[in-house]
């Protein structure tokens, strides 16, 4: 994976996601804080889906945040202090876990794809699954969208919430000959 400068489009590192005992097919979800760089990888059967932790300036991996997991981990979310990362599972829900112990803090169980932010001071966590958008702790549901396949992509800055939803097209019907 490369990693390059904002500013000015330079190559800053290339960071190795798989090394000689773990086969990794692709990465998906990436959150970034400081110099730390948490990914979320598919790997062989034996690695599984994980989170691993980077050290972005030198590339290397610190380690393996959270053990395999037995469905695609589809988005990461740090909290503002780096303190926490919320991660979504396919099928599964999202979880929180403390970035410095690896420990699970709280599940929240949904299905179906979905996305997770935490609000700019931390203090709510939004998760988008069965085709809602929720606010954590309280739960609230703040748009339902009404598709349960539906994915959300979302990013809260200062009192907004910006979130679209993926829209599919009708199937496309032959027409007869």
């Amino acid at each position: 994976m490369k990693v390059f400068s904002v500013s000015n489009g330079a190559e800053l590192n290339l960071v190795r996601v798989g090394d000689s005992q773990d086969t990794v097919n692709y990465v998906r979800g990436l959150a970034l804080r400081n110099n730390d760089l948490f990914v979320g990888v598919c790997g062989s059967v034996s690695l599984g889906y994980r989170i691993a932790q980077f050290h972005l300036a030198t590339g290397e991996k610190v380690r393996w945040l959270t053990g395999p997991a037995t469905t695609e981990i589809y988005a990461l979310a740090l909290s503002s202090d780096g303190s926490r990362l919320a991660f979504r599972n396919h099928y599964v829900g999202a979880t929180v876990v403390d970035t410095v112990s690896g420990q699970s803090l709280t599940s929240i169980p949904t299905s179906t794809g979905g996305n997770v932010g935490f609000s700019p001071d931390g203090s709510r966590l939004f998760v988008s699954g069965n085709g809602t958008l929720h606010s954590i702790p309280d739960g609230t549901a703040l748009w339902n969208i009404g598709d349960n396949w539906s994915e959300g992509f979302f990013h809260p800055m200062g009192d907004s919430l910006p979130f679209a939803r993926r829209v599919t097209t009708p199937p496309i019907t032959a027409l007869p000959v």
